[in-house]
């Protein structure tokens, strides 16, 4: 990425501390449903037992035992939190392991959804945009869709997302034509190292593979020939993590290929039509990406020029994710106990990347008005465990499916959110309520999210015996920190503008 400068390093360190400051303070430090649980029972038991069987697991397998209805990938982007984990606990030897170890990758998808931020900031230079415009596309991102909510939770998406957006990003960067040969076979290498990663945490990113793999074929005589070489670098890192995910289904099921956890959205997608399946995914009022997102339509204003700017780039993201789009849309249906349609959040960079042409240009009221909503839609979100207000909704429903209330729009996340508003301000005052002595942390904090106790971690911890003046300094110093790169980054971003100075500069001829 050689038409990168030390400026540029800066915005995007500024960028990442920014950030995660924000995204730490408004995380709930503890997993949200049972699914992060058994893949974390995963990574234990493989580790610690060297068997990968656990207790409860959704799955029957071989030989009568219990297994994860999720595939190795989700349970392997864990390692990072529990080796941090299991260093602090032993400096912690008071608290039980398991449970730092779980606080600690809670709060990982904060560090991937910044990261991802700062990969759009750098794909967006690199494309020839000024910096306040690729920061623009990369901040609408991180706070106006529903990046940030996801980077509460230690949900799949975000590291699945990270992982394909830089591996389709190494694949273009390694097929320009003025890449040394050496140079390109490295990047096929990452890329399909990546996309390997990519794909063991959600099966269903292989469809990206047919449309990359085709676009590097068509394009071989304009951008960069195709040798043997070439496809055995990128096929190789792909192939090997599908043996590890077939091996692992075989350890777990006696068969190469079970795929448990794809029937379940399948059956019920079968309820829907094509238009209504279509509607749901992108506009409706419970999980439509358009109205959990609404900064993507600024990627949408911005995507014919940005064609124009970026054509092969362009080329080979419509080429891979098309297949996947019509995977989400017309093969599954509304996907529940989510915070909108939690299968888009795939295609978030992707679509926010164009919206840096918006950007370059002063904004138009709508676009304004667009990223308001965009913020207060995630605003909405961010107090509150989302899972727990589906399961209320249950509870005062008997006999309801959460396939049915995630279809009822008189029930949908942002109603849901809105009516609980009373409770919400409850919870809160109920948050400076003295601990039980007695109480566990762990069931001071189950009880503490049934409260409507807001969901930051600096609230709900204040209903275990923690001293309250700790929780209060470590969110008022995260606060403090992200004023600073705030200021840090604006100033840096003028600094940035004026070293330019004049108009945008195109990217070089191709990309």
């Amino acid at each position: 990425m050689s038409n990168l400068t030390s400026r540029d390093a800066r915005l995007a360190w500024l960028l990442f501390g920014l950030a995660i400051c924000i995204y730490v303070l408004s995380a709930g430090g503890h997993f949200y449903s049972s699914d992060a649980h058994q893949k974390f029972l995963v990574v234990t038991a493989m580790l610690e037992d060297g068997i990968a069987a656990i207790d409860g697991g959704w799955v029957q397998g071989r030989h009568g035992m219990r297994y994860a209805w999720f595939p190795l990938g989700a349970s392997l982007i864990m390692l990072p939190g529990y080796v941090v984990g299991r260093m602090l606990a032993a400096a912690l030897p008071w608290l039980p392991a398991h449970d730092v170890e779980r606080l600690v990758i809670s709060f990982q998808n904060a560090a991937t959804t910044a990261a991802l931020l700062v990969g759009v900031f750098l794909v967006a230079r690199l494309l020839g945009h000024r910096p306040r415009a690729a920061l623009g596309a990369a901040l609408a991102l991180g706070f106006a869709t529903m990046a940030w909510p996801y980077a509460k939770s230690a949900w799949s998406e975000p590291p699945a997302t990270l992982a394909l957006f830089l591996g389709l990003i190494c694949l273009w960067w390694a097929s320009r034509p003025e890449r040394p040969d050496r140079e390109a076979l490295r990047g096929l290498a990452a890329g399909g190292a990546i996309l390997g990663l990519a794909i063991l945490i959600r099966q269903e990113l292989a469809l990206v593979l047919a449309g990359a793999t085709a676009w590097l074929w068509v394009v071989r005589d304009s951008r960069r020939p195709l040798s043997g070489q070439a496809l055995l670098a990128f096929a190789t890192p792909i192939l090997a993590s599908f043996a590890l995910h077939m091996a692992y289904e075989y350890a777990r099921y006696g068969t190469w290929l079970a795929l448990p956890n794809y029937r379940l959205p399948v059956s019920g997608a079968a309820a829907f039509g094509p238009p209504e399946k279509a509607y749901r995914f992108l506009v409706s009022p419970n999980q439509g990406l358009l109205v959990f997102s609404p900064a993507a339509l600024l990627g949408l204003a911005g995507l014919r020029r940005w064609c124009g700017r970026a054509p092969a780039l362009a080329g080979l993201l419509a080429a891979s994710l098309l297949p996947l789009l019509g995977f989400y849309v017309f093969g599954w249906g509304p996907s529940s106990w989510s915070w909108g349609m939690r299968y888009a959040y795939v295609f978030l960079p992707f679509l926010m990347l164009p919206a840096a042409e918006v950007f370059e240009r002063p904004l138009r009221w709508w676009m304004r008005v667009t990223l308001a909503a965009g913020l207060a839609v995630q605003l909405l979100a961010l107090p509150y465990d989302f899972v727990y207000l589906f399961q209320r909704e249950l509870a005062a429903t008997p006999g309801a499916r959460i396939q049915v209330i995630t279809t009822d729009p008189a029930r949908g996340p942002l109603v849901l959110a809105y009516k609980a508003l009373p409770e919400l301000l409850a919870g809160t005052r109920s948050s400076w309520r003295p601990p039980r002595a007695d109480e566990p942390i762990t069931q001071a904090l189950r009880q503490a999210r049934a409260d409507m106790v807001p969901d930051f971690w600096w609230c709900l911890y204040r209903r275990a015996p923690i001293a309250p003046s700790l929780l209060n300094g470590l969110a008022a110093a995260l606060a403090l920190a992200a004023l600073a790169f705030a200021f840090a980054l604006a100033r840096a971003a003028r600094e940035a503008a004026n070293a330019q100075g004049g108009p945008a500069t195109g990217p070089p001829c191709g990309v």
